[in-house]
């Protein structure tokens, strides 16, 4: 739930920063708009679809969203993780640990956006 409120961030100040937009955009879908319009989208496309399986994992996890395993399993075998995982706190730290990577990488990619 956390990851998922990061990733959700100020969409208004998004929206400032794209040429265009659907009203029903979020926090991921905007960002992919913003390095699309500069070209640099498909340096971060990976991260990109990282970030939305992180919210598809929330959306079918209990105590977020009624839990769904099928949905579950799918996602956490693209993100070549078992489930159920032997400890939690190992799956939790896995993800926070490929979120910090992520985070590194797209904001080097932000860093072109300057040059």
């Amino acid at each position: 739930g956390y990851i998922y409120n990061v990733l959700d961030m100020d969409v208004e100040a998004l929206r400032r920063l794209v040429s265009k937009y659907e009203e029903d955009w979020k926090g991921i879908k905007l960002v992919e708009q913003f390095l699309r319009e500069r070209g640099l989208l498909n340096e971060i496309k990976d991260v990109i679809e990282f970030w939305r399986d992180l919210v598809r994992l929330r959306d079918c996890s209990y105590p977020y969203h009624r839990a769904s395993e099928k949905r579950i399993l799918e996602i956490m075998n693209r993100l070549g993780l078992k489930y159920p995982p032997a400890k939690w706190e190992d799956l939790y730290s896995s993800l926070f640990q490929r979120l910090a990577f992520s985070l590194g990488k797209f904001r080097k990619v932000l860093l072109k956006v300057l040059e």
